[in-house]
């Protein structure tokens, strides 16, 4: 009898102790949890660990501590912890949408995929999975399966305020910024006082031309968030967009008291000392946004085009060049550098940039017009006639391609197709003062003088200090031999520019053959003296 006695309360302590295990791992579970409850994440890992030591299947144990230490960045630990849990329990969808947002976190976003699609394959109702993955295809920049699956999210709950979130991030991506608008308005009926969201909008309300709107939203961010950098920075491009350019200044400086180191903040308000025409400030600006970025190629593109305007054309080529080395499809920045290098008569480079940022941009019709001017001023004339063709039949009711193709066929002799791309022009546009002009030459060219001086009249009645046009028609008078006439429109040349050394020769000209030698050797001398290199053999001719 002394021998079952003894065994019973063995049998008996072995059975309590059974019952404390079990007991004790899902306390330990519960304080976990508690822990999480109150930001213990250590805490947590540590009573979770507890837990599983003494009941290794503990699913819920294992994804508890994964959750803890996705919160404390123990990423590979996370994922261990819920590919465990998915081990145990093959059909919980909530363990693979918890690993798929580790593998996002460490960056294997096929394997994040993989597991966000299983999810919904087991929970096809949740629309917290669905937006999870639409976040994980607008990384992969797969755009339409992610707004498939924001969509999806927003139909299962209509107040999923995220997936109205990203839908709107994802719209304003693609720049339908016309679809971003609903999407964040809608996020303010389910968040009143949400800043950021009025940023967004804002925004969108910017970029579609709807400008009070869009400074009525940017100030209601800044009145919900009085240190919103980006709102005063966005609000301030607007009042730039409305030419409010000291609102612009005092917003965007806002902007870098409060974001120092914002290298757009310093770029957008540089762009605005560039407008003002206060270009030491401007620079300052931009030397800041390039020094801060370590540069990127709109910086450089701007800083260049100010150097353009200072007449710095070596920095401004420089600077457009590297615009171009770090946004190799800048057609923009290979137009402005063909700019520079045509003004500084490099027409053959400008001639290959105009071309690149034509490849690039097909419809660039001032790249056309600007390259056509540069073959033009190479005497490549049939080639100069394709580019402003091109400009005609892109835009055959405006009179600026008919003009341009008009000058280049005076200027090779085809008078006649001259005019009937003059006679266009100034049909399209009655007060082209230019085109009156060169059409007279055309005339005077075809010795249809009374068409010529027609023209050359009508040209200075529209524009009365048109020196060009006061040349060609004393030109024309000294044709007729009617040099009274011609000495007064060269007169009135000097008048508006009295270094004009053309003006002084060919009044010289015309006063020889209207019988005064005396001012027209005057007036030839004077003409030497401003650099007329033709004037010399006049006297030499006149004068002796």
């Amino acid at each position: 009898m002394k021998k079952s006695l003894l065994i019973i309360p063995l049998f008996s302590v072995l059975l309590f102790s059974v019952n404390i295990f079990s007991q004790t791992a899902k306390d330990y579970f519960e304080s976990g949890l508690a822990k999480v409850d109150s930001a213990d994440y250590k805490g947590a890992i540590s009573d979770m660990t507890k837990a599983i030591a003494l009941d290794p299947k503990f699913t819920k144990a294992y994804t508890s501590r994964g959750s803890a230490y996705e919160m404390i960045s123990m990423h590979d630990e996370a994922l261990a912890d819920f590919t465990k849990a998915i081990e145990l329990e093959p059909d919980s969808a909530y363990t693979y949408e918890q690993r798929g947002v580790e593998y996002v976190f460490l960056l294997q976003y096929d394997k994040a995929l993989a597991d966000f699609t299983k999810a919904i394959s087991l929970q096809p109702d949740d629309a917290a999975i669905y937006h999870e993955r639409a976040y994980m295809y607008f990384s992969l920049q797969r755009y339409d399966e992610a707004l498939a699956d924001f969509t999806k999210a927003i139909r299962l709950n209509p107040d999923d305020k995220d997936a109205y979130v990203g839908r709107a991030i994802l719209y304003d991506n693609l720049k339908q910024y016309d679809k971003v608008i609903p999407d964040v308005t809608k996020i303010l009926e389910l968040e009143p006082d949400y800043a950021n969201a009025y940023k967004m909008r804002g925004n969108a309300y910017s970029e579609t031309e709807q400008y009070e709107k869009a400074i009525t939203d940017f100030s209601k961010a800044i009145e919900l968030k009085n240190d919103y950098a980006e709102a005063y920075e966005k609000r301030g491009n607007t009042y730039f967009k409305i030419e409010q350019y000291e609102k612009a200044l005092s917003d965007l400086t806002k902007a870098i008291d409060l974001q120092p180191d914002s290298a757009r903040a310093y770029f957008s308000r540089g762009g605005v000392y560039n407008i003002l025409k206060q270009y030491d400030k401007a620079l300052k600006d931009l030397n800041r946004s390039i020094d801060i970025s370590g540069g990127h190629a709109e910086a450089f593109f701007e800083r260049g085009m100010i150097y353009d305007e200072m007449k710095m054309l070596d920095k401004a080529e420089e600077d457009l060049l590297t615009a171009v080395s770090l946004k190799p499809d800048y057609s923009e920045a290979l137009y402005m550098l063909g700019v520079v290098q045509a003004e500084d008569h490099k027409y053959d480079d400008a001639i290959t940039n105009y071309t690149r940022a034509i490849e690039i941009n097909p419809k660039f019709m001032i790249a056309y017009v600007d390259r056509g001017e540069a073959y033009r001023n190479k005497k490549m004339y049939s080639k100069a006639i394709s580019d402003f063709s091109k400009i005609v039949e892109a835009n055959p009711d405006v009179s600026y391609g008919y003009y341009l193709r008009g000058c280049v066929l005076s200027e090779e002799g085809e008078n006649y197709l001259a005019i009937e791309d003059l006679n266009k022009a100034v049909k399209l546009q009655p007060n082209d003062a230019q085109a009156y002009k060169v059409r007279g030459v055309a005339y005077r060219n075809l010795k249809q003088y009374d068409k010529a001086l027609s023209d050359l009249t009508q040209a200075i009645d529209i524009t009365p200090d048109y020196i060009d046009a006061y040349i060609e028609r004393g030109l024309l008078y000294d044709d007729l031999k009617k040099f009274p006439e011609s000495i007064s429109d060269f007169t009135k040349v000097i008048q508006l520019q009295p270094d004009h050394s053309f003006a002084y020769l060919a009044r010289g000209f015309s006063e020889y053959y209207a019988g005064d030698k005396v001012t027209a050797c005057r007036d030839l001398q004077k003409a030497k003296e401003l650099g007329e290199t033709l004037a010399q053999t006049y006297i030499d001719k006149y004068c002796k």
